[in-house]
């Protein structure tokens, strides 16, 4: 499983990169300085094997080896019976407030790109 995981970050990863590079290039950058990520805590995503596949993948580009920042989100549901919200650490909590499992994710299945910093070539 864990081949798997690693697998499914070093696509992430590189697909990630590929997008940054690129939309950075476009706008005359010659370095990317600062990324910021998030990414949730049921996304299927394991930051770590995501920060060593990108780690790895940056090594020949525009990105700086400390540009990446990730911040994870918890997970969080809101309960369909009661109306409120509550930290649902793997998804599979019953509401704390009435004990219904009937709810809907609010957060913690994401992973954006907040923003990235970058430097212009020197004209």
């Amino acid at each position: 499983m864990e081949e798997k995981l690693e697998m499914h970050e070093w696509s992430l990863a590189s697909d990630f990169i590929a997008r940054i590079e690129e939309e950075a290039k476009q706008r005359g950058a010659s370095k990317i300085t600062n990324i910021n990520l998030k990414i949730g805590s049921l996304s299927g995503v394991s930051v770590e094997a995501f920060k060593f596949a990108f780690s790895v993948g940056i090594k020949e580009s525009i990105i700086s080896e400390d540009a990446l920042k990730i911040e994870e989100i918890s997970a969080v549901s809101k309960c369909s019976d009661c109306d409120k919200e509550f930290s649902d650490t793997m998804g599979l909590d019953a509401c704390p407030y009435c004990g219904s499992y009937s709810k809907k994710l609010v957060s913690g299945n994401e992973m954006f790109a907040v923003s990235f910093e970058m430097e212009e070539k020197d004209v």
